[in-house]
């Protein structure tokens, strides 16, 4: 399905009674980051996002990044009680006979793609969340921005 995004739709004016509103093009993690933190500044977001499905099966194995945990602090996620990740303290190389050959301090925690896009997107919720639209045009319209 396509999406034509009239010029008052991507950007509007700001107003005493009328939020911000942005409009996102990609729900993947990035667009999820974006459309979650200018939610909490006061924003109305919609994301659109091209895949019919969703996108927790996509990427690997990632090392969850401090910014990562501060954004779910952000967004209302309480980190104390869900299982971000397995804590590693160590970084081990082995010798082809499987012997440690070098052992480093390491402290990380290894998540996956999957659990910080749903978690994300749980957050986010779907009523603004558009899947299976496609961007096939934008209009400008020099009214409809301010500097």
């Amino acid at each position: 399905m396509s999406t034509s995004l009239p010029s008052s739709s991507a950007v509007s004016s700001p107003s005493p009674s009328r939020p911000r509103h942005a409009v996102i093009i990609g729900g993947s993690l990035g667009g999820l980051f974006a459309g979650t933190m200018l939610r909490q500044i006061g924003w109305d977001v919609d994301i659109y996002e091209r895949s019919a499905s969703d996108l927790d099966s996509r990427g690997g194995g990632i090392v969850l990044q401090p910014e990562v945990l501060e954004v779910f602090r952000r967004i209302g996620v309480d980190i104390r009680r869900q299982a971000l990740g397995v804590p590693s303290i160590n970084r081990v190389v082995l010798d082809k006979d499987g012997s440690v050959r070098v052992r480093r301090p390491a402290p990380q925690t290894q998540t996956s793609w999957s659990l910080i896009y749903s978690t994300l997107k749980s957050v986010f919720g779907s009523e603004h969340y558009h899947q299976g639209r496609v961007l096939s045009h934008v209009e400008q319209d020099p009214d409809s921005a301010r500097p």
